[in-house]
């Protein structure tokens, strides 16, 4: 992710081969929400593949926040890979978590703990660092 959104603070050697158009075309992919690639809000909320802070509601995104992101599940394993940026209260921070929620400890039964647990840890998680990041913006 990093390397990615700074590419610069990389030698050249540690960077993506990707042209500038080919990196645009990739941040504007990771930030998109469903309904403005053409899927059915009802379904496809603001929050669905967008763990971090929103992914246990259906609430919009406030249009100031966007979060460049990556996520993956399979087999109980959630993962969300995160550059959120809120740019009313400029705060900026990169995120990463990956939780097993496997309850019953066996794996392809397709028997896992998805929205009842994981979801809900990552946006709790999600919105835990970023009031922290409001928090220590506003402290003297």
């Amino acid at each position: 992710m990093k390397r990615l959104i700074f590419p610069e603070l990389f030698k050249i050697n540690e960077r993506f081969n990707l042209s500038e158009d080919q990196r645009e075309f990739l941040l504007n992919a990771m930030q998109t929400l469903p309904k403005e690639a053409g899927y059915d809000p009802q379904e496809y909320y603001d929050g669905y593949c967008k763990f971090f802070i929103y992914g246990d509601t259906r609430d919009a995104i406030p249009q100031h926040i966007n979060i460049y992101n990556k996520v993956g599940f399979a087999y109980g394993t959630l993962t969300d890979c995160a550059y959120i940026v809120d740019e009313k209260n400029h705060i900026e921070f990169m995120l990463t978590a990956t939780i097993l929620v496997n309850k019953d400890g066996i794996f392809n039964n397709d028997n896992y703990e998805y929205e009842e647990i994981g979801i809900p840890f990552l946006a709790a998680l999600g919105r835990e660092f970023y009031n922290y990041a409001l928090e220590t913006k506003k402290a003297p």
